[in-house]
């Protein structure tokens, strides 16, 4: 009887006849055949095939230990067949051993990361996380996206996310995260093509990809109110349950004398921006009609200025859940919740689905609707929320008269402004300047801004510093329109009150849209630069309107972009006439509304009042417009703090 053969085994196991292969393969290796490597990775393909995968794998390793030259080769297969059968320690051991020897393998580095994760060596894994991203596998793609998501954005994320949507293109998250990307970067080929996609489904009637949208990064790239309110993609986004308004209202409440208002911020800091806003209407309120509350959210060590008790009586929420939150509200007897952030880093949306308070308010901090909240108002004026915009809100307006943006005139810095030579700013050149975030940079507002220089030959614009590759993008896109790179200056960030003291070497600011400048808008108009904006159809793309109509120079608001150019060339092309609006701007600054936070303060406490009136006497919410008082005659200007 002939002793079976390697060639009879390869035969059984290609006719699909396990058992007969495991047969003549035990008969080999007892004959001595255990160390021949081909034995033995035609037995691990036996082992494989029969589903035993950790087997495979132990027979892998052995051959292995053969020192030939697939030694690496064999024991990548055995890491993967131990990643399978749910080894993972065995997998990541081996990982370990590849790492020195193929580092660039997808399967190497995927199976590393997920051992330093399950481990927790958190710097191992910073460490590597950018080499996953050089994989095409699908779920190693998706461990890179959990990896980078909460991280600073860089040019690995964008990366990423082409190869994600690729992938999957019908995706919502992974679409709109790569929009937010691209528009970080300036990669306006890849956001203009994302773009046209998505006007073309909403055209169609394809709505559902548009819940995949974040609410913020919806108004950065739509003006249409109705695709804003379709975005629902927020990691802290609750789900408010059918009728929870209704039960809100009609549950007990015992109201004082006083309206008590508590507002929901993370941002009661010394350095936030927001608090430049809303410092001076917690100190305007009128204490004999109104109980103020900071319900506060920020983090201990951002805690700031000191003897903030004298804004209000703090309520610290940071270490509860919404719930335990809600709680507090409620037993401090807070009449209306304010919540000054909407849908943004640090916010504490979830408060207002727990029953907190009788009347619940959104303002300042988010200029669009708060869709799955239980909100019944949401402050504007007249032009940030027209009539038009009604059907697009699940809030009902609280419109005050002049403005929705608050200011503080007292403890608002107003430095001396910085000479040109000493910001790297050419002397005898026409300055517009552009400090924004990134993102609010739009392919449409850029090319207008580029337009804009090309008939102003003599002119710079001057921006925020940036990555490199938006930086290299930007000057890209200048160059292949005649506009040479070193009309693009970029200045380092600086401190806010350096900041203040720099913009006011700038001849012209240019807004941004369909997302304005916010705060940006505000602090130029109260540095007496002169901005230039245009009408919008969304709540964010009014916003420098609406502030530039409350400090009286109405005459900086265009039509439409072909009126925002047009204005923009002629302003930096008359001297006189853009010094005329300079002088008006510093004259207004302490005569228009704009800056005049007691008048404004009234205003608001008018719009609690009637909020209050209403829940009052059982009524449910509606639309209010706040009457304007009597014009103040003369200057307000504050004393020194």
């Amino acid at each position: 009887m002939t002793e079976p053969t390697l060639q009879e085994a390869m035969a059984a196991f290609e006719a699909g006849d396990l058992d007969r292969t495991f047969i003549i393969l035990n008969s080999l290796m007892t004959a001595g055949g255990a160390g021949d490597i081909n034995v033995l990775s035609l037995l691990a393909r036996t082992f494989q095939k029969a589903g035993m995968l950790t087997e495979a794998a132990e027979v892998l390793e052995r051959a292995a230990q053969r020192e030939t030259p697939h030694a690496s080769a064999f024991l990548l297969n055995a890491m993967q067949f131990y990643e399978e059968a749910g080894q993972r320690e065995k997998a990541f051991l081996l990982s370990l051993q590849l790492n020195k020897v193929i580092p660039e393998h997808q399967d190497v580095v995927y199976i590393l990361i997920k051992g330093f994760l399950e481990r927790g060596e958190k710097e191992l894994v910073e460490a590597h996380k950018g080499r996953l991203i050089n994989s095409t596998n699908p779920e190693h793609l998706a461990l890179a996206s959990r990896l980078v998501g909460s991280a600073e954005l860089t040019e690995d994320h964008l990366t990423l996310y082409k190869k994600l949507y690729a992938i999957a293109p019908d995706q919502g998250p992974i679409l709109f995260s790569l929009m937010e990307l691209a528009a970080t970067f300036h990669d306006f080929d890849t956001l203009n093509a994302l773009e046209t996609r998505l006007k073309g489904d909403f055209a169609a009637g394809s709505i559902a990809i548009f819940k995949g949208d974040m609410p913020r990064h919806s108004l950065l790239w739509s003006e249409n109110e109705a695709i804003n309110r379709l975005a629902e993609n927020a990691s802290d986004m609750p789900n408010k349950p059918e009728g929870l308004d209704m039960i809100r209202r009609i549950q007990g409440h015992d109201w004082s004398d006083r309206i008590k208002v508590g507002y929901v911020s993370d941002d009661f800091t010394d350095h936030s921006p927001a608090m430049n806003l809303i410092r001076g209407v917690l100190t305007a309120h009128d204490t004999d009609r109104f109980d103020v509350y900071l319900v506060d959210a920020t983090p201990p060590e951002k805690v700031g200025f000191n003897n903030r008790a004298r804004y209000g009586t703090i309520i610290p929420i940071h270490d509860l859940d919404n719930t335990a939150a809600a709680r507090a509200v409620s037993n401090a007897g807070i009449d209306i919740l304010v919540d000054l952030k909407g849908y943004t880093g640090g916010a504490r949306p979830g408060i207002f689905n727990q029953l907190a308070a009788p009347v619940q308010v959104s303002w300042l901090g988010f200029p669009g609707t708060l869709v799955n909240l239980d909100i019944d108002y949401l402050i504007g004026d007249s032009i940030v929320l027209p009539d038009s915009s009604k059907p697009h809100y699940t809030e009902k307006f609280c419109r005050l008269p002049e403005s929705f943006m608050p200011n503080d005139p007292v403890r608002r810095p107003l430095p001396e402004p910085r000479p040109r030579r000493d910001l790297a700013l050419p002397e005898s050149k026409f300055v517009f300047s552009a400090f924004t975030p990134p993102d609010k940079i739009s392919s449409e507002v850029f090319g207008l801004w580029i337009s804009i220089m090309k008939k102003v030959p003599d002119s710079v614009l001057w921006m925020a510093e940036t990555s490199t590759l938006a930086r290299q993008n930007l000057t890209r896109f200048a160059l292949l329109q005649g506009v040479m790179p070193n009309r693009l200056i970029f200045a380092p960030n600086a401190s806010y009150e350096d900041h203040l003291a720099r913009i006011q070497a700038a001849d012209l600011a240019l807004d941004t849209f369909p997302y304005n400048g916010q705060l940006e808008s505000s602090d130029l108009i109260w540095a007496g630069v002169p901005v230039v904006t245009r009408k919008g159809q969304h709540f964010a793309s009014r916003i420098t309107e609406s502030l530039l109509n409350a400090v009286g120079v109405p005459e900086l608001v265009a039509a439409d972009n072909a009126g925002y150019a047009e204005l923009a060339i002629a302003l930096a092309t008359d001297r006189h006439r853009l010094g005329t609006i300079r002088e008006k701007l510093a004259t207004n600054r302490f005569r228009a509304p704009l800056f005049d936070a007691d008048r404004f303060c009234r205003h608001l406490e008018a719009g609690f009042t009637a909020m209050a009136e209403r829940a009052k006497s059982g009524q449910d919410p509606d639309h209010i417009d706040v009457p304007a008082l009597p014009a103040r005659d003369g200057s307000f200007m504050p004393a020194t703090p």
